[in-house]
C-alpha cells in the first residue's frame, strides 16, 4: 500500500461548463473545478462539478488523507443501493437455520427495505438511522433484530469497501427486560409426575441435563451412557416454515457431554423400554412416532399439565434456566456450568446468570478468612 500522498497525483484543474462560447469564456460562472487521484490500484479517479478551487481542494484532501490512512473507498462503490447488498448479504445465509432465515426475511420485507432500500450506502446516516428506529412499530426485542440486519449489512459494506464509516456506530437499544423462570425441585417433580408416563423424561432431561428443546427431541438412543449416566448432545432439530424438519448442530455448534443423575436414568431406562431398540430412533417423538413439533407438544401435553401441576407461566425452556440455577445452588464453579449447558463461555454463563450468585462475595470472604488464618497461625506456631 502507499503511504505517501504525493504518489496518490492530487492534482485540481479547471474545466468549462460550456461548449467554448466566445462571450462566455472569459466569465468565472462558466467554470467548474475537477478533483483528480489515483486510487489504491493505480487507477486515475475523478469528480467534477465543484464550484471554486477551494472546494475541490478541500475534498482532494480527505481523499488523499483517506488513501495515505488506508480507509479510502472508491466514491462510486458508495452509490450502490443498501437494498442490493442486503440481498446479497442474504444471500449468505445458508448456514442458518430455517426460523431464522425466515424471520430475517420478513424483517427486510415489511421494516427495512422499505425505508433503505433504494437508498445509496453513502447516503445512509446515524440520525436517520436513529430515527427509524425509534419510529418502528415493533416491540423492542423485535426492533433489535430490525437493527441487527441493517448493521450486518452496513458491516459487510464496510468489509467490501463500500463504505469507509459505519453510520449505526454509537446507536444503541436497551436490553429488552428478561423473563426467567426458575422451578424448584418440588415443581419440576409435579411437572413430571403431570407428563407420565409419555414425557416425564423428557422434562426430567432438560430441567436436570440443561438440554434445549431442540437438542432434547434430536436424541437418539445411541446418544444416551445409560451406565455412566451421560448424554451426547451434538444436534439440533429444527422445524422449518411451513411444515418439515431439518437436523443441524447446536446452539454454538460444538457437541458436548450433559451428565444427569441417576433417577433422571432411571425414568429413561424405563421411556427406553417402551420404544424401538435401533440406536438411530429418535428417545422423544409423537404418538406416530415422527419428530416432535413443539406448538402439538405445547398444546396437547404441555398445557395441560401445567394445570394439573399448579403451575402457570412456564414455558419448556424454562426447564433449561432450572438446570442451570440447581447447579449454581448446589455450588458447582462457574467452567463446569458453562460445560454443562453449552454456553460458548464461562463470561456467557456469568452475563446471563450471574445474579443468581447471591452468596459469591460471601463465599469469597470465608476462602480468604481461611487462608489468612492458616498464615497466622503457622507465623504464630514459630
Amino acid at each position: 500500500m502507499l503511504t505517501d500522498a504525493r504518489s496518490y497525483n492530487p492534482t485540481v484543474s479547471h474545466t468549462h461548463k460550456y461548449k467554448r462560447d466566445p462571450t462566455k469564456s472569459a466569465s468565472r460562472n462558466n467554470i467548474s473545478w475537477r478533483a483528480v487521484w489515483k486510487d489504491p490500484a493505480g487507477q486515475r479517479q475523478t469528480k467534477a462539478g465543484f464550484p471554486t478551487k477551494a472546494a475541490a481542494d478541500r475534498f482532494l484532501e480527505h481523499v488523499t488523507a483517506d488513501l495515505v490512512s488506508g480507509s479510502y473507498t472508491d466514491p462510486r462503490r458508495a452509490l450502490t443501493t443498501f437494498g442490493r447488498l442486503a440481498e446479497r448479504w442474504f444471500r449468505t445465509l445458508r448456514d442458518k437455520s430455517p426460523n431464522t432465515i425466515a424471520g430475517y426475511r420478513s424483517l427486510l420485507d415489511v421494516h427495512v427495505l422499505p425505508r433503505w432500500g433504494v437508498v445509496p450506502l453513502g447516503d445512509i446516516d446515524n440520525l436517520g438511522l436513529s430515527e427509524w428506529l425509534a419510529e418502528l412499530p415493533l416491540s423492542l426485542s423485535r426492533r433489535r433484530q430490525a437493527f441487527r440486519v441493517v448493521t450486518a449489512v452496513l458491516r459487510l459494506a464496510i468489509r467490501n469497501s463500500y463504505i469507509a464509516k459505519n453510520p449505526a456506530e454509537g446507536i444503541t437499544l436497551p436490553e429488552p427486560p428478561k423473563r426467567d423462570r426458575y422451578l424448584t425441585p418440588f415443581e419440576v417433580a409435579r411437572l413430571a409426575d403431570a407428563l407420565t408416563p409419555v414425557y416425564d423424561a423428557l422434562v426430567l432431561v432438560m430441567a436436570f441435563g440443561g438440554l434445549r428443546w431442540g437438542e432434547a427431541v434430536a436424541l437418539r438412543r445411541r446418544d444416551i451412557d445409560i451406565q455412566r449416566g451421560r448424554l451426547m448432545v451434538s444436534r439440533s432439530l429444527v422445524e422449518k416454515p411451513g411444515g418439515g424438519f431439518m437436523f443441524k448442530g447446536t446452539k454454538t455448534d460444538r457437541a458436548r457431554t450433559a451428565a444427569v443423575p441417576p433417577g433422571v436414568v432411571d425414568r429413561l431406562v424405563r421411556h427406553l423400554s417402551g420404544i424401538s431398540d435401533d440406536p438411530e430412533d429418535l428417545v422423544f417423538t409423537s404418538r406416530e412416532g415422527r419428530p416432535l413439533r413443539r406448538s402439538n407438544f405445547n398444546r396437547r401435553y404441555w398445557k395441560p399439565a401445567l394445570d394439573v401441576a399448579g403451575l402457570e407461566n412456564v414455558t419448556p425452556h424454562d426447564l433449561r434456566h432450572t438446570s442451570v440455577a440447581f447447579l449454581i445452588a448446589a455450588g458447582a464453579p462457574a467452567l463446569q456450568i458453562q460445560i454443562h449447558a453449552g454456553h460458548s463461555s464461562a463470561k456467557v454463563t456469568l452475563d446471563r446468570y450471574g445474579h443468581l450468585f447471591p452468596d459469591a462475595f460471601d463465599t469469597t470472604r470465608g476462602l480468604l478468612e481461611n487462608l489468612y488464618r492458616e498464615g497466622t497461625a503457622e507465623l504464630e506456631a514459630r
